[in-house]
């Protein structure tokens, strides 16, 4: 989806408006479910494994599932300005007589050649980009 520049045109301006400004939020509701859990948190640990002993506390795992989650939203913010720069780029019109550069899927220039037809009878069997546009040579 990060090929299309409307998806990620959305994308960014989504999270400009969360970003960092109402992301904070997001994290209060973990404190304030295991503040009114806490006290059942311990005993059900006491219940199932016969002590609380060695076992987190319900602040330990709201730490542990923040921590978590910063990190997750610090790596989408990182690689989002990525995203804006997605997209396949238009194919350039090119006047059939001007000779073309083949390129590998790799970006790699395998060759010069006047026309497609002499391309595709040189080039080995495989898939290439010349013009902005992929092709396929049997």
């Amino acid at each position: 989806m990060r090929g299309y520049p409307a998806f990620c045109n959305k994308i960014a301006e989504v999270w400009d408006e969360l970003y960092p400004s109402k992301i904070a939020e997001i994290y209060q509701p973990f404190t304030d479910v295991m503040d009114k859990i806490g006290d059942a948190w311990q005993h059900d640990l006491v219940r199932w494994y016969g002590t609380e002993e060695g076992m987190s506390t319900a602040n330990e795992r709201v730490g542990i599932m923040t921590y978590f989650l910063k990190n997750n939203i610090e790596w989408f913010n990182q690689h989002l300005p990525e995203a804006k720069l997605a997209g396949v780029h238009p194919a350039i019109d090119v006047p059939e007589n001007t000779t073309f550069t083949v390129y590998n899927l790799q970006g790699i220039a395998v060759g010069t050649f006047e026309s497609e037809a002499q391309a595709l009878a040189t080039l080995p069997a495989g898939l290439y980009i010349a013009n902005g546009k992929k092709f396929v040579v049997k």
